[in-house]
């Protein structure tokens, strides 16, 4: 094949042969260019865009999986003792649910275009003895996303959790005449809290975080005392199974003084468990970042209530009403110490969930 080659600011068309060398199992040519003289390439010079011939792809994606089963058991009944009506409502439930997250990230390239390099070359390698020797993607020092692309361990924020939760509800609404009613009603739950964590399967924590979490890290650490301190945090919050046990209730007063008016007094004891996020989930940013908490405790709120409903079949009904109320260890997000990841230069404020003594 004819080629022009340059010598200072003159040139002639040369005819050239081709040169070919095997690189990590694929065969590759190049135009001969060495002058007996002195040994040295660099005669013929392609002529290539500035680019370097792709454009690179930085790329994360995240699952967030939930798989839950869910078994109710709905009944209903009414029947009149003496003159009373009741219009009873029972029954139970039973769920399972399943919680995980893996992330991922890398990069790539993409828009590849013809000029862009398909090989990484050779390099010298001076012991045990002189020689020349493939690059590849381990042991090459330059960064190409074309020839070497990347995907990163995957991580997560939250451990796989398993929820179990059971219940059971009685409602009945009471009828004692056309002005009086009451609703009465009553439900008791059990939830509990599994992580199923396995090392080296399940996608793990960053170790910024959950170091020194649970587990204190003493004095000036090595390397692997770090990583053994990261995996025994780890293990520890995977072996925090937590079980939760409530009884909830609500009494509502309804009165009909008249044909267009209607007054109602609530009184209701709410609970709350902490879910696995609030329990589990651990995020890192350079901005902030939140810990995850394993001694949260229920969330109660009992709520009273006053209710007015002025109704008319012709308009409709306007209804207004007053309520209060007060919550025991409501669960927040609470700031707790400034603290510098590797995620950036500055520091990231953590927070972590809490349960606040009281709250209205």
């Amino acid at each position: 094949m004819k080629v022009f080659e340059g010598r200072y600011y003159r040139g002639k068309w040369k005819e050239v042969e081709l040169e070919t060398k095997v690189l990590n199992g694929k065969t590759f040519a190049r135009i001969k260019d060495k002058d007996n003289n002195n040994y040295n390439y660099g005669k013929i010079q392609p002529i290539f865009p500035s680019s370097p011939g792709y454009l690179v792809r930085d790329w994360q994606e995240r699952d967030l999986d939930t798989n839950t089963q869910q078994l109710n058991l709905d009944l209903t009944k009414d029947f009149k003792t003496w003159r009373v009506e009741h219009n009873l409502q029972y029954g139970s439930s039973y769920n399972t649910t399943m919680k995980r997250m893996v992330n991922r990230a890398g990069y790539d390239a993409t828009d590849v275009q013809w000029w862009a390099e398909r090989t990484l070359g050779t390099k010298t390698e001076y012991l045990p003895k002189l020689r020349e020797v493939p690059e590849t993607c381990e042991n090459t020092s330059s960064w190409n996303a074309f020839l070497c692309p990347r995907v990163d361990p995957e991580f997560s924020y939250l451990l796989p959790i398993k929820t179990t939760g059971k219940s059971v509800y009685l409602f009945d609404n009471v009828v004692i005449t056309d002005y009086l009613s009451f609703d009465l009603g009553y439900r008791y739950d059990n939830i509990h809290y599994q992580p199923k964590y396995k090392h080296g399967i399940t996608p793990k924590l960053p170790d910024d975080i959950v170091k020194g979490l649970f587990i204190p890290l003493k004095g000036s650490p090595s390397t692997e005392e770090v990583k053994k301190n990261v995996q025994q945090n780890i293990d520890y919050i995977a072996k925090q199974n937590k079980k939760y046990k409530a009884h909830s209730y609500s009494f509502v007063s309804t009165i009909d003084p008249t044909s267009f008016l209607r007054l109602q007094l609530k009184y209701s004891k709410g609970f709350r468990t902490p879910t696995s996020d609030e329990m589990y989930f651990t995020f890192k940013h350079p901005d902030f970042t939140i810990l995850p908490n394993t001694d949260l405790k229920p969330e109660i709120a009992k709520t009273k209530e006053i209710a007015f409903t002025l109704h008319n079949d012709d308009w409709g009904f306007i209804s207004t009403s007053l309520f209060k109320t007060n919550y025991k260890n409501f669960i927040d997000l609470i700031f707790k110490e400034q603290r510098d990841f590797k995620v950036g230069p500055g520091g990231g404020s953590t927070l972590p969930f809490s349960s606040l003594s009281k709250y209205k």
